[in-house]
């Protein structure tokens, strides 16, 4: 710190004598408000040129050091000859000779200090950032400019003073100003170690790897409330095989409860031991003990004679078909793996699920290539994953890449990665790296994240690959950049929030390869100083970067981690990256061209909302293309858009639309749907009600929110209600079944702790 607060020091002497050597210099006493005129107005245009460090090759790669060395260099060179001319014209009194100081000293001046305020103080606020984080010290470092500034003005204004009282002639201190100069050179190289080193320490500082696993925990621990809700589903093999022994000893009577409620509704005889479990005592309440009694007399009744008393399958709901497959369950035998076969091959979804559900309970390892199929389909996708984690990976190990496809979604690779984390890193790995080379972007951040924490470390060709995907994210990311800055300047605050959550998860993906190619360590300062968004964290990240990368990743990292504002970050990786030309034209019609294949469901949704909202702003065929997809979310947004734009549009594609979708478009082209049972006010209106979760998300949720305008106050077991305003000052009901729920913390754990403090904090199923 000696050496920090000596050169500062320095620093704050060598403004000071340099402005008392300028107002002492014969063209200043000659026309002092025009001097002054011409040496602000040129070191402010200077200042400015440095400023967006973009346009100065020589600025924008300069490192640490040679930022701390620019001033004192650049006083060095211009000072040496102003005080050798100084000498020889205190010796021969040539006037020419006075004028030649001045205009070195000028210059001198003004180079002396742009760098110091737009280079070298910023990089020693830098230092002082730096050294506060590693050794404790407690300064304010990104107040150090306007402190040195006023520093500079006070001790100005005191010499001055005393020059004016005295009236001594200070040009001679000209020849001091090479001599500080190369003080500040020798104290500019002993900050640089210094950084060097601290930089290391911060570096050092960073705990090690933590290897991670998605391998669940043999002794889970007994939770109480919606969570143990919803551990039933995780459970349910365990449940159907007579393993009992959470149910007895930890379970809660939620639990317990959902356990009678999936008897209810599936009718499954194999839940008959958990059942009588829970009827056997007044642990889990009277009520429940009675309620579970009463549906295992029913459930044995009807297998006794399925025949006779198929009249009990009405109240459920459940065809006699399903019920009779599900006696499968009550084979005192191994069934034989035709029988499971049969139901796997059946069209009915609950009989192709109860065959899949006993491959796992009769550990049916020959049916494994059919369940790891099953993982790619929705309708079965929950139950082949549970079975598969039962197989384990030594079973399924070797033919889960029968199950990555390009079709597959985003919600089934997402199961197909958490197969992944309970294999060995070395058998994952191929499949991991066909995750990270394409396909959705949260999909490739996970995989991407799983290295990290498995501290993979990646070698030649696999490096290379990483590296390129690095690069087109940093592309994807500028590009997100310049769509968010339209969007905010044509104030579409719901477009620009959906771009800032792209704009998140890209960065999510950014850093989890940045961490594969430099190290968690190294990677964990970059990222925690550029994400302070202060200039002091965004210059230790790009000399962190210069330290740790390569020059072909080095380069647009530090344009977009060691800038501190959207604008500078835009600018400088517009060098690095094409970058198409916004400003004129709609952003929403930018986001929607087919050649944009960067923004997800949700943005591209609210570019259409946009669209709807003006007016305009779209041409017919991008307009009619959307009313084809495959998503119903951008079909009713782009049916308004055509019903605010023009109607006929919709006329003229309606013989093309597929039935399933021409009556619902038709009705939102013609206003007869409210807004309210639109899947992007669903949306946004359970963003607001479970805050915290994306939009992107939370479709998933809003295809199973149920609208009505006319609706009974009264609460409903398993559905959770909402009265919402409605078109005409009416109100609705938007009614979400509990099940849903669960099957959304299925696919999406990390959100589970916002559904339970809901839920827990509501005390029942109803909610108004």
């Amino acid at each position: 710190m000696w050496a920090f607060w000596s050169a500062l020091a320095l620093l704050v002497i060598t403004t000071v004598t340099m402005i008392t050597v300028i107002t002492d210099l014969s063209l200043f006493r000659a026309t002092p408000l025009v001097y002054t005129a011409i040496l602000v107005i040129t070191g402010i245009g200077l200042g400015l040129i440095m400023q967006n460090r973009y346009y100065l090759p020589i600025l924008r790669n300069m490192r640490f050091q040679g930022k701390l060395l620019l001033s004192p260099l650049s006083l060095l060179v211009l000072s040496v000859p102003a005080a050798l001319v100084y000498i020889y014209y205190d010796l021969n009194g040539k006037e020419s000779l006075s004028l030649l100081s001045a205009l070195f000293t000028s210059l001198a001046a003004v180079f002396f200090l742009a760098f110091m305020f737009i280079v070298t103080l910023p990089s020693m606020a830098t230092l002082l950032h730096l050294f506060k984080e590693v050794c404790g010290v407690r300064e304010k470092s990104c107040s150090l400019p306007a402190r040195t500034s006023g520093a500079i003005l006070l001790l100005s204004f005191i010499l001055l003073s005393v020059r004016w009282l005295t009236g001594f002639d200070a040009s001679g201190l000209v020849l001091l100003l090479p001599l500080y100069a190369l003080l500040l050179i020798i104290l500019g190289i002993v900050l640089s170690a210094d950084y060097r080193n601290g930089l290391s320490a911060k570096i050092a500082s960073v705990p090690g790897v933590v290897i991670y696993s998605d391998m669940p925990a043999a002794g889970q621990e007994p939770v109480r409330g919606f969570r143990s809700t919803l551990l039933v589903a995780d459970h349910y093999l365990d449940l159907i095989s007579g393993r009992l022994d959470y149910l007895a000893n930890h379970a809660d009577g939620s639990y317990a409860s959902e356990v009678v409620s999936t008897a209810v509704n599936t009718f499954d005889p194999a839940l008959l031991p958990a059942l009588k479990l829970i009827a056997s005592g007044n642990r889990f309440g009277e009520h429940l003990s009675r309620e579970a009694a009463g549906i295992i007399a029913v459930i044995e009744k009807y297998y006794s004679d399925p025949l006779r008393n198929s009249d009990l399958l009405r109240l459920s709901g459940i065809s006699d078909k399903t019920a009779a497959a599900r006696s499968i369950m009550l084979n005192r035998r191994e069934p034989q793996v035709q029988e499971i076969v049969k139901l796997l091959a059946d069209a009915n979804i609950e009989i192709k699920r109860t065959g899949i559900i006993a491959a796992g309970r009769y550990g049916t390892m020959e049916l494994r290539e059919e369940v790891m199929q099953a993982v790619t389909y929705p309708e079965t996708a929950r139950e082949a994953y549970y079975v598969l984690r039962h197989f384990g990976p030594g079973q399924y190990g070797d033919i889960i890449g029968m199950a990555i496809r390009s079709t597959t979604s985003e919600k089934e690779n997402l199961m197909i990665m958490s197969l992944l984390g309970m294999m060995p890193l070395s058998a994952a790995l191929p499949y991991l790296n066909r995750f990270i080379d394409g396909g959705h972007i949260n999909v490739r951040r996970k995989a991407a994240t799983h290295l990290c924490m498995q501290g993979f470390v990646p070698q030649g060709k696999q490096r290379h690959r990483i590296e390129m995907a690095l690069n087109e994210t940093l592309h994807t990311i500028a590009r997100l950049i310049a769509l968010q800055l339209e969007a905010k300047r044509n104030r579409s605050f719901i477009l620009a929030a959906a771009l800032d959550y792209e704009r998140d998860i890209n960065y999510g993906f950014m850093f989890s390869l940045l961490t594969l190619l430099v190290g968690r360590s190294a990677a964990e300062v970059i990222i925690s100083c550029s994400g302070d968004d202060t200039a002091c964290g965004a210059a230790i990240a790009a000399e962190t970067i210069d330290t740790v990368t390569s020059d072909s990743i080095s380069r647009p990292l530090k344009a977009l981690l060691g800038n501190h504002d959207d604008t500078h970050r835009l600018a400088e990786l517009s060098l690095c990256f094409p970058l198409r030309e916004i400003n004129g034209r709609s952003v929403a019609s930018f986001i929607l061209a087919s050649e944009l294949n960067i923004t997800g469901t949700w943005t591209k949704a609210c570019a259409l909302h946009r669209v709807a909202a003006d007016g305009r702003g779209l041409d017919r065929e991008l307009a009619v293309s959307f009313l084809f997809s495959n998503s119903q979310l951008l079909q009713e947004e782009s049916a308004r858009a055509i019903r605010t734009m023009n109607p006929e549009w919709y006329g003229e594609a309606e013989s093309r639309l597929p039935e399933t979708a021409r009556q619902r478009i038709a009705a939102v082209v013609s206003g007869n749907v409210p807004d309210a049972a639109l899947l992007f006010e669903k949306a946004r209106f359970l963003s607001l009600c479970f805050s915290g979760i994306p939009e992107e998300k939370m479709l998933l949720l809003a295809s199973s929110l149920r609208y009505s305008e006319s609706y009974d106050a009264g609460s409903i077991p398993g559905i959770i209600s909402w009265v919402v305003p409605s078109q005409n000052g009416k109100s609705g009901l938007y009614s979400l079944p509990v099940y849903d729920i669960a099957t959304f913390v299925f696919y999406y754990s990390e959100y589970t702790d916002i559904f339970v403090n809901y839920m827990d904090n509501q005390g029942d199923m109803a909610v108004r």
